[in-house]
């Protein structure tokens, strides 16, 4: 009975952090583009020349796009590590969840709005650590049998 409790749990955690991850990947590119979008569409500043502005928007634009493909990478490990129950593609994962999430504090401290953000990182990295952690003594026992 104790196997079949933990065998759920452990499908749960996998189809929980599978589902985070897909979400972050969706959200992810909703934002890369609706951001290029608002970006190409946005009004110059008197003060600039036509130049310095197209210039201006190029950079921001790739900058955006840099961040959001990292962004996509670390939640494809993620989503890779849970589908495949893959522990060093999982771990690696949680640690870069982990220095995601210490990495926003800065941002939930200055912007009241972050908290939610900063709360959500919390709970993906923990259910990543503790899947990880699963998988890890999985494979141990596999091994031991």
């Amino acid at each position: 009975m104790e196997r079949e409790s933990d065998m759920c749990s452990f499908q749960c955690k996998k189809w929980t952090l599978f589902t985070f991850c897909l979400l972050g990947i969706i959200s992810t590119l909703i934002i890369i583009i609706a951001a290029a979008v608002v970006l190409s569409n946005a009004d110059k500043d008197p003060t600039q020349s036509d130049e310095e502005w197209k210039h201006m928007k190029k950079v921001t634009i790739a900058v955006i796009a840099t961040i959001g493909t990292i962004a996509m990478l670390v939640e494809m490990l993620g989503l890779i590590g849970a589908i495949k129950e893959h522990y060093c593609l999982t771990m690696t994962y949680a640690i870069l969840m982990a220095l995601i999430t210490l990495s926003s504090i800065g941002g939930a401290v200055r912007i009241g709005s972050f908290w939610f953000t900063f709360v959500l990182n919390v709970l993906i990295t923990v259910l990543a650590f503790l899947f990880a952690r699963d998988l890890h003594y999985r494979q141990r026992v596999r091994n031991y049998s």
